[in-house]
């Protein structure tokens, strides 16, 4: 007569072992998650802000007026808020000459989107670049 298959008992105090490593490992993997992506916001924004300052230095060593510069700005800078962008202009339209330097410097209130490194860097961390070129 065949009886049932005995089982065996040596697994049976791990049962909750899975759940008890999940709840040690899930925080640390959300931490490290968001991290990521909060670095990635800000490299975008750092890359994003050196585009604008570039596209604004170029379009200015043409000649161009400090409006159409900081317009230039602005529409080189899409994913940033406009209202936290600001552009600065050296030197002044009127005494601008050909063979000078024109420097445009971009700053934009970079704002932490988890939170999680406001400790750190606080809750705005200003994000600027700034590119000199020579009046043609």
């Amino acid at each position: 007569m065949r009886g049932r298959p005995r089982r065996s008992h040596a697994g049976a105090g791990e049962r909750g072992q899975a759940l008890v490593e999940l709840a040690l490992a899930l925080p640390i993997l959300v931490v490290l998650l968001l991290g990521i992506l909060e670095f990635g916001m800000l490299l975008n924004a750092y890359l994003t802000v050196e585009h604008g300052a570039r596209e604004g230095a170029r379009l200015g060593a043409t000649g161009a007026g400090d409006q159409a510069i900081v317009d230039r700005v602005v529409a080189s800078c899409p994913g940033l808020d406009p209202a936290r962008l600001e552009v600065v202009i050296s030197p002044p339209a009127s005494s601008r000459s050909t063979g000078d330097m024109l420097e445009v410097t971009v700053r934009f209130a970079y704002r932490s989107v988890t939170g999680l490194f406001e400790p750190i860097l606080g809750s705005t961390f200003v994000v600027e670049r700034r590119v000199c070129m020579r009046i043609e």
